[in-house]
This record gives C-alpha cells, sequence and structure tokens, in this order.
C-alpha cells in the first residue's frame, strides 16, 4: 500500500537532512526559501523529491503553503528540519482520522521537554508573553506566581509540557508546528497558513482556525519517547537578536489583532508600543 502521507520540509540556508525515520517510499516536498539548492545528501533516484523555490524567504508559514500545493496525499507531515525523529514516529504521525492533529513529544538536544502542547492565549498571557516579562521574572519570585496563578501564564504551560499525552480538545490547546501531522483536505479547507505571520504564532493561529472550523477536531500527542530538537537556528549578536525579536513581536501583534474583544484590543495596541521601542 502507497503511504498515505508526505513529508513537508521548510528550509533555509544550508541544512543537511536526517531522512533515516523515513521509508524510500514516502513523498518529500522541500521548500527552498531564499532559493536554496537542495540537499545534496539526498539520493533523488531512490525517493521521490518534489523542491519548490520561492523567490525569497517567504517564512514559515506562507513555505508551507507553497509545498502544500505538491502535496497528493491524505495527510501532509510538516516536519522542522532540525529534527531527529525516528521511524514509530513516521508510523503514528503518517495515519489517523481527519478530525485528530497528530504529534509526539520532543525533547531538546539536552534532554529537556519542549513545550508542543500550549493552551491558547488570552489577552493578558499573550501581552506578557510579547513583553518577555518571563525573561525579567525570576522562576519562584512572588510576582510571577502571582501573575501564573491570575492568569495561567506559566502553570498550564508546564503542566502540558511534563504530560503532553493523550487527547486534547483542539478547541482549547494549539500543538507547535515543529513535527505535526494534518489532514490535508481540513488543512486547504481552511487556507493554510496565514501568510501575515512571518515566523511565530503562525501555529497558534492555525489550529485557532481548524477548532473553529471543524468543531470536532482534535489533538492527539503519541504516548512514544521524544523526538529530538537540536534548534540549529538561534540568532546570535544583538542586532539579530534585536531583529528576531521584531519578528515575533510583529507576529504577536498580527495573532492579537484577529482575535476579539476589548482585552485583545489594548493588548495589540500595547504590543505596538514594545515595537516602536524596540524599532529606535
Amino acid at each position: 500500500m502507497p503511504p498515505d502521507a508526505t513529508a513537508l520540509f521548510v528550509l533555509y540556508g544550508p541544512v543537511v537532512l536526517d531522512l533515516d525515520w523515513l521509508s524510500d517510499d514516502v513523498p518529500i516536498v522541500l521548500v527552498h526559501n531564499g532559493g536554496t539548492e537542495g540537499p545534496p545528501a539526498i539520493d533523488r533516484q531512490r525517493r521521490p523529491v518534489t523542491d519548490c523555490f520561492p523567490a525569497t524567504n517567504v517564512g514559515f508559514g506562507a513555505g508551507v503553503n507553497i509545498g502544500l500545493t505538491e502535496v497528493q496525499t491524505g495527510r501532509v507531515v510538516l516536519c522542522n528540519p532540525d529534527l531527529t525523529p525516528r521511524p514509530e514516529h513516521w508510523d503514528f504521525l503518517a495515519r489517523g482520522p481527519a478530525h485528530e492533529v497528530r504529534t509526539v513529544p520532543i525533547d531538546d538536544r539536552d534532554g529537556r521537554a519542549t513545550s508542543v502542547v500550549n493552551r491558547y492565549p488570552t489577552p493578558l498571557s499573550h501581552l506578557l508573553t510579547g513583553w518577555r516579562v518571563g525573561r525579567v521574572l525570576r522562576r519562584g519570585s512572588w510576582l510571577r506566581t502571582t501573575l501564573s496563578r491570575l492568569t495561567g501564564w506559566t502553570a498550564d504551560h508546564e503542566a502540558l509540557r511534563a504530560t503532553p499525552e493523550g487527547i486534547h480538545p483542539l478547541a482549547d490547546t494549539w500543538v507547535s508546528g515543529a513535527l505535526v501531522s494534518i489532514d490535508t483536505a481540513r488543512l486547504r479547507q481552511v487556507g493554510g497558513f496565514d501568510d501575515e505571520f512571518f515566523l511565530y504564532f503562525e501555529d497558534v493561529d492555525l489550529c485557532r482556525r481548524l477548532a473553529r472550523t471543524f468543531p470536532d477536531a482534535v489533538l492527539n500527542v503519541a504516548p512514544l519517547d521524544p523526538a529530538v530538537h537540536a534548534v540549529g537556528g538561534s540568532a546570535t549578536g544583538h542586532e539579530a537578536r534585536r531583529q528576531v525579536e521584531l519578528i515575533r513581536l510583529s507576529s504577536a501583534i498580527v495573532y492579537a489583532e484577529g482575535e476579539s474583544g476589548l482585552g485583545w484590543r489594548w493588548a495589540t495596541q500595547l504590543l505596538r508600543v514594545r515595537r516602536r521601542w524596540l524599532r529606535r
């Protein structure tokens, strides 16, 4: 039986892909953001590979949308190029009913669990994240503990990080786009990712729209040993970090603008204040 899932990677710059977790017959779509050439390590005579070359770096979500036009299988599995999954992860991600969005636990290279399942932000928690308050308030401090109790800002986050396995209503939780399997038809029906997000928060927005369009949608996290995320794209240097922070903040503003209510309007305005300050 031919595979009913396609592995889709959005690449930027020179990368080395670990494809040992995929059998030779799995269709692969590579989106080379910025027009970079394909990794030479892939045996294209042996593997079914489709390459997409945007003229510029269009960002993660828009890159996925470009690759999605080439997908001909029932499910599409999005995978960061610096992840190292295993064959059992593919077996879980490559199948499942249409209403399930699937993922697996992920650890960083030091063996620490990363967040694959999170509660949707509230206006206040989103504002705290956008202002990077977590960098200022040390863990265990009175103010951080109080804010957590009032907003669920860190409490839910830590609880879901510790035990993510199982079924979660997509109406309540969103899944990281680092390694996720989605029904192709449903992803197309909601228009894929929102191109307004260059990077960051595009997975939050997508899950929210999937949940609103398909009330039966759930997130299924496999009870498997974690995949490993090398996290190879960290920016270095003050100016590079400032630019990354501006991208993150701009995406936070796009997300806030898409939500309704007075709290979200206030959050949008206060996030814009920080962006103006960073641009100075």
